[in-house]
């Protein structure tokens, strides 16, 4: 359950910071695609995690 809420709490602080990252430096992007930034940033650090983990 521990593992939930932590994916959980990166999910919604990567929707916060792609939205602020897509107002600071492309004012023009909508809040959904902000939201799509910071999922995708979020999928890219699990991606590079698992990486890490499989050259150990």
């Amino acid at each position: 359950m521990k593992n939930f809420y932590v994916f959980v709490i990166r999910i919604i602080l990567g929707i916060v910071l792609g939205i602020v990252l897509a107002r600071i430096f492309n004012p023009d992007w909508s809040i959904l695609q902000g939201a799509g930034l910071g999922v995708i940033l979020v999928a890219i650090a699990y991606l590079m995690d698992s990486l890490k983990k499989r050259k150990k």
